[in-house]
């Protein structure tokens, strides 16, 4: 579904937003979170089935796709990851955060860079990419990597228009922090 590519490496250093952390009642509410739980609807987009995705010991993973009602041209894939403590995911966010400014080849179909893009806001951390060149179709892939307590989202949004793109990211990210925040 998410066919354009992202890969590559700049040299630039991931761009993290930070807003604070989680207050101790948002900590508590996420005491029995679940990757699959945590996957949200999101207005005017159709999500697929959340599908859980085998994980190491403390960690939860679930992915799920959506995409415009009534068009193929906006799509979104969503992995949330729910840790077994906020030290852990606070430890981990880094590495995801890189990891995903690189990923492997040919993921999400041809390899092009990612340039840093500004991150969404409202989060503990949060960095963002944009695809720098579009693929055969003229879609980007953009990339956000935040964290909202113990639990790290990976969204990425395939678009062919930056401001179309950026209205999904929100509401994506939006209905996320809704969910686990």
């Amino acid at each position: 579904m998410l066919a354009a590519g992202c890969g590559g490496d700049n040299g630039a250093a991931p761009t993290a937003a930070t807003t604070g952390s989680p207050t101790t009642a948002a900590t508590r509410s996420q005491a029995n979170l679940t990757a699959t739980g945590s996957i949200p609807d999101v207005d005017g987009y159709e999500r697929s089935v959340a599908e859980k995705v085998v994980a190491p010991a403390g960690l939860d993973i679930a992915t799920s796709l959506f995409r415009k009602k009534g068009t193929t041209d906006v799509a979104a894939r969503l992995e949330v990851r729910v840790y077994k403590d906020e030290a852990t995911a606070k430890s981990d966010m880094a590495a995801q955060a890189l990891g995903w400014k690189s990923p492997p080849p040919g993921l999400f179909g041809s390899n092009i860079t990612n340039n840093d893009s500004a991150p969404l806001m409202a989060f503990a951390e949060a960095t963002a990419y944009r695809a720098q060149a579009a693929d055969a179709q003229g879609n980007r892939v953009y990339t956000d990597v935040y964290r909202v307590g113990r639990v790290i989202v990976v969204q990425h949004v395939l678009s062919k228009s930056d401001p179309e793109a950026t209205v999904l990211r929100k509401a994506v990210s939006d209905a996320v922090q809704g969910k686990v925040g």
